[in-house]
């Protein structure tokens, strides 16, 4: 269709709807009526239904709806649930989501949990924040004396593709020989670097293992949670958790390399030809028997006095 300058339709194409030219502001339509006339049924076919964005919220599970401002997800805003300890408020929401949904804990009683929490969650921040800065000091210690198995892990980590060494700043071999003659190592921002991804391949390997399944290791899945919420969600609802196998792979994966370090599973693995679950199912066994998992419990945290100062 081809229209003039004025508005007005000068040709029409087979099959088009004609556009009617615009109707100046107060000037009489061709029904007569001011401010222009009827819309061409044909268009108004076309025409849909708008809501403002505000108007419209995605839904959300029916025991967390009283969480959220609106009840749901609004279109254009964010809403963040914030934790200190990798989502532990969320995953602790999804623990007890079920027993709310059943009705065995009502909404208000969940909110009041949630505040109980926040003391026990604060305990299990700064215990793993010492494990792992301990972790960090024994790796410094082994590194000066095993230089190679650290070596080994890097190289093992980047020809699988998990690591990229130069992309992270690790040295290269040449820098590592120029180190040892220097009776240098590697630095702890490196060592940080080297356990994070080892933590990931570890934990990687035993989710693709059938570990997370055995009930030896339920202890890990107890252990991820406060007491009271374990409690209050009940064990029916703490084995059906949606990502029970992660928080026991995460945990055992802290667990061992926290203390027996980055190389350790790599260099097992290197040195017997043996699996990594394997590796890590005979660690666990002897940690038991050991009774290290009692040696360091966490301890109880009590919220700093007022009076306290803080450098």
């Amino acid at each position: 269709m081809v229209t003039d300058l004025a508005g007005s339709s000068s040709a029409s194409a087979a099959g088009s709807v004609p556009v009617p030219a615009p109707t100046p502001p107060g000037a009489p339509s061709s029904d007569g009526s001011a401010g222009g006339g009827p819309l061409d049924p044909r268009l108004a076919a076309r025409v849909r239904p708008t809501s403002s964005s505000l108007q419209q919220r995605l839904p959300v599970a029916p025991p967390l709806a009283p969480l959220f401002p609106a009840g749901g997800l609004q279109r254009g805003t964010v809403v963040a649930v914030q934790a200190d300890r990798a989502g532990a408020t969320s995953l602790a929401l999804a623990l007890v989501a079920p027993a709310v949904a059943a009705g065995e804990m009502s909404a208000e009683r969940r909110n009041e949990l949630l505040g109980e929490l926040t003391d026990a969650v604060a305990g299990l921040v700064l215990e793993d924040n010492r494990t792992q800065s301990l972790a960090i000091s024994l790796d410094a210690m082994r590194a000066a004396e095993a230089t190679d198995d650290f070596r080994d892990l890097m190289f093992s980590l980047e020809k699988s593709g998990e690591l990229d060494r130069t992309a992270e700043s690790l040295p290269s071999l040449d820098v590592l020989v120029e180190r040892r003659e220097r009776a240098q190592t590697l630095t702890r921002p490196e060592l940080c670097v080297l356990l994070a991804y080892a933590k990931l391949d570890v934990k990687r390997r035993l989710l693709e293992s059938a570990l997370p399944d055995d009930p030896v290791t339920d202890s890990h899945l107890l252990g991820y949670f406060p007491p009271a919420a374990a409690q209050a969600a009940g064990e029916a609802n703490l084995h059906a958790h949606r990502l029970r196998r992660e928080i026991i792979a995460s945990q055992l994966t802290n667990d061992l390399v926290d203390l027996m370090g980055a190389t350790f599973v790599n260099r097992l693995v290197r040195d017997t030809g043996r699996e990594a679950e394997e590796v890590v199912r005979a660690w666990l066994v002897a940690s038991r028997l050991a009774g290290h998992r009692a040696r360091r419990r966490p301890r109880a945290f009590a919220p700093p006095a007022r009076s306290c100062s803080y450098i």
